[in-house]
């Protein structure tokens, strides 16, 4: 087993020294090989490798010729059953994802401290809240993966080996491969170490037969290409690819690396089409530029979205002594930590630390990993873009000491590339959170302009409901999904309906701004025909019954406000009863207009007595309301029903109570509007009006104007596909009747310049809190 000196090592990449056009003139071989960081910059120093106690030996730059067979196969392992651990998978939690818990509790405190850099790299904010990249596949293209090791005993490892090894892709005799394997997804058991995304499924992509660190099955681009494209047959999502050459990038033309590396260019465009998102190690020949593999999209632009190139950093944000530096490879580039970090020791139950851009890699796999599970709509282009979007200069401090303040955004590029990743950044909102209602999230509502008002008749109970729910909202930046309480999305009814007087002359006959036309039908003054123009529509046919209270009543919920006509037929059969049935019409019922409202009932009073008096009315049609969302409307059938009580107590004082309750015919729901099902309104009103000297006083109590039964249902954003199509989810709420006691007080005064009207409405009967106040004043001229 490979095992460097902690005093001296600095990295472990497997890597490829690819033959160019001319290469024999450049002194390059041919040869796949593991390779370790030499002395050839100035930030270098020897590194010394230690096979086996007691023999050591250098390892130089020189390409190893003649070794590379591409041989095809794969083997069975039995390693690979699944065994708890002793401290018990935090995986097996039965909290749901993107619901808190906290992954440092008691052991799972000392596995996570164990790996100080899953601190640096911020993770928390993803693990906490479930995202571990259960469901994604990683790939991890290297040396095999021991899958004896403890930190896989609760994991099924899947792979390929590639290089027809001895033990299969469950076994790794140089151990790079599992230690790489253990910082992507070591188990979090609560003992060792714990992996940035423990809960991704591994595969193993095994392509060195013996352990010596060469990559005998990535000997040609036809090899490279093979690898490539099995990331297609076994679906995987983020491919880590701790390997890379000592040629740079820039050792090469577009035209030679095209050549060169037709095939796999081909094959990784193919893969990334497919879902892959490819992560490399920068290199550690401590050069101004990256290796030509992992730089391969910038002479392959097509690659470059869902391509990342990490460069290493030490435990204090400062350049490593080894690491490759991002150069022309800078807008694909990023930094994770990469020295001494400690991972799993193959062959062993222990651990080990290692340094190397190799190190750096796994975390930035790692990351891509939980993000894809948290975000599962984004393409791999979209994840790629959110780690570079987040990644910050600020921490990071060159190796000769150059900053983002001294130095400037430029040369920190040419260095770090975007930056130090931060896994918190990444998963958290980065643009404006839209509520979407469409078949994407171009149309909806931005919710930091401000939320989706509720309508006020939903009532209290309902919208109680609805704050609490959980919604699907999806960032502007990128259109990734997040779920949040409906209390940030929509906002509570406020007040809504003040009871208070008219404005107009106390005594008019245009009750609430209707104007009659009356004709007597016959001599008998019994009977008349009356015609009406309601400008607002919501003037009940009770209103002349009610006299001037019928001003405090609520309209109905939703219903849209427009001008009527009412036709009215107005008889009394004695003295002590009333009766008209009446026929009210919107401008588009006579192809006039667009509300095709119609609504048909008839009225009554009958007196008791000589001072109380019972007033009813009955009417069903079809109304214009507005129940969404939008400004949408939609004409639904609607049975409305009202009894009431109005009682002279003397001169000056009179007690009236009225129920009213309103049935809707069922509607389906869409992305911007509730639907219905057996839904009822209600509402009721008790008071007792006074006649002062030129002012009327009403104080009593009321109940909103709101849903009290049957369901409410919306259509709301789902989940959204990688291609933006959003696929939508039915909620439904159950309404019951809540009775909630709210004061008021209504005053009209007369002055000699005109009407002053003051109105009142307190949060409940049991508290005083002033909840909404309506003032006005009118002159008739």
């Amino acid at each position: 087993m490979l095992r460097f000196t902690p005093t001296y090592i600095f990295a472990l990449i497997a890597s490829t020294a690819i033959v160019p056009l001319g290469a024999a003139a450049q002194g390059l071989e041919p040869g796949v090989r593991l390779q370790t960081a030499t002395g050839s910059m100035a930030r270098q120093a020897p590194v010394t490798v230690s096979f086996a106690p007691g023999l050591n030996t250098v390892m130089s730059n020189t390409a190893v010729a003649g070794l590379g067979l591409s041989v095809i196969g794969a083997l069975a392992l039995g390693q690979t059953d699944q065994v708890t651990g002793s401290g018990g998978s935090l995986s097996q939690t039965a909290l749901p994802v993107g619901d808190y818990r906290d992954t440092t509790q008691g052991i799972y405190g000392t596995e996570y401290s164990y790996n100080a850099n899953l601190a640096q790299l911020n993770v928390l904010p993803l693990n906490n809240y479930g995202y571990d990249g259960t469901g994604i596949n990683v790939a991890v293209v290297d040396s095999g993966i021991d899958a004896s090791h403890p930190e896989f005993r609760n994991s099924t490892i899947f792979g390929y080996d590639f290089s027809n090894s001895a033990t299969g892709y469950g076994g790794d005799q140089n151990g790079h491969g599992t230690h790489v394997a253990s910082i992507i997804a070591g188990d979090a058991d609560g003992t060792g170490m714990r992996g940035v995304a423990y809960d991704a499924t591994l595969y193993s992509y095994r392509v060195d037969a013996d352990g010596d660190g060469v990559f005998e099955a990535m000997s040609s681009d036809s090899d490279f290409a093979a690898v490539a494209r099995r990331h297609i047959t076994d679906g995987i999502h983020v491919s880590n690819n701790s390997w890379g050459s000592t040629s740079s990038v820039t050792s090469f033309t577009a035209s030679q690396a095209r050549s060169n590396f037709r095939r796999s260019i081909s094959a990784y465009d193919d893969a990334q089409a497919a879902g892959t998102l490819f992560g490399f190690a920068a290199g550690n020949s401590g050069n101004a530029e990256v290796s030509i593999d992992a730089g391969l999209p910038y002479h392959a632009p097509e690659l470059a979205d869902a391509w990342l190139v990490v460069v290493a950093s030490d435990e204090n944000g400062v350049e490593t002594a080894f690491t490759n530096r991002c150069g022309v490879a800078a807008a694909f580039c990023v930094t994770a930590p990469g020295n001494n970090v400690m991972a799993a020791d193959a062959g062993t139950t222990g651990y080990v630390p290692l340094s190397g851009t190799s190190m750096a890699a796994p975390f930035v796999s790692g990351l891509a990993a939980a993000l894809m599970e948290k975000f599962p709509n984004l393409t791999p282009e979209k994840i790629a873009t959110r780690i570079k979007t987040t990644a910050s200069h600020a921490p990071l401090t060159g190796f000769f000491g150059e900053t983002l303040a001294n130095n400037g955004t430029a040369a920190m590029e040419a260095i770090f590339g975007h930056g130090l990743v931060d896994s918190g950044a990444a998963a958290a909102q980065i643009g404006n959170l839209t509520y979407a209602f469409g078949p994407d999230a171009s149309r909806g509502q931005d919710l930091s302009q401000s939320k989706l008002p509720l309508p006020a008749g939903v009532g209290r109970g309902l919208a109680n409901q609805i704050m609490a729910d959980k919604f699907v909202v999806f960032d502007s930046f990128d259109n990734a999904m997040f779920t949040v309480a409906g209390s940030e999305v929509f906002e509570a009814p406020g007040a809504g309906f003040v009871p208070s007087y008219d404005a107009g002359p106390r005594k008019s006959d245009a009750t609430d701004g209707s104007v009659k036309a009356r004709r007597i039908a016959q001599r008998h003054p019994k009977e008349q025909l009356i015609f009406s123009f309601l400008p607002q529509g919501d003037t009940p046919i009770t209103a002349d019954y009610w006299q001037g209270v019928a001003a405090l009543f609520a309209p109905q919920p939703f219903v849209v406000p427009a001008a009527k006509l009412r036709m009215s037929w107005e008889s009394h059969p004695g003295s002590s009863a009333s009766l008209t049935p009446f026929l009210s019409f919107g401008s588009g019922a006579l192809e006039q207009g667009s509300d095709r409202s119609i609504e048909i009932g008839f009225a009554s009073k009958v007196r008791f007595g000589s001072a109380v008096d019972l007033i009813s009315s009955i009417s069903v049609g079809e109304q214009a309301i507005n129940f969404g969302l939008d400004d949408q409307r939609d004409l639904v059938g609607i049975v409305k029903s009202e009894l009431g009580l109005n009682a002279t107590l003397n001169a000056d004082n009179r007690f009236f109570l009225r129920y009213e309750q309103s049935r809707y015919s069922d509607r389906a729901a869409t992305d911007s509007d509730f639907g219905i099902s057996a839904a009822r309104a209600d509402s009721w009103m008790m008071g007792v009006e006074t006649q002062l000297p030129e002012a009327d006083l009403t104080i009593g109590v009321r109940n909103d104007y709101a849903l009290s039964g049957g369901a409410v249902s919306l259509m709301t954003p789902g989940t959204m596909l990688k291609d933006g199509t959003i696929l939508y989810d039915h909620k439904s709420y159950g309404l019951n009747r809540s009775v909630r006691l709210r004061p008021f007080v209504a005053m009209q005064h007369d002055t000699y310049a005109g009407t002053l009207n003051f109105g009142a409405s307190f949060g409940s009967w049991d508290r005083s809190d002033l909840e909404a106040l309506e003032l006005s004043f009118s002159r008739q001229f």
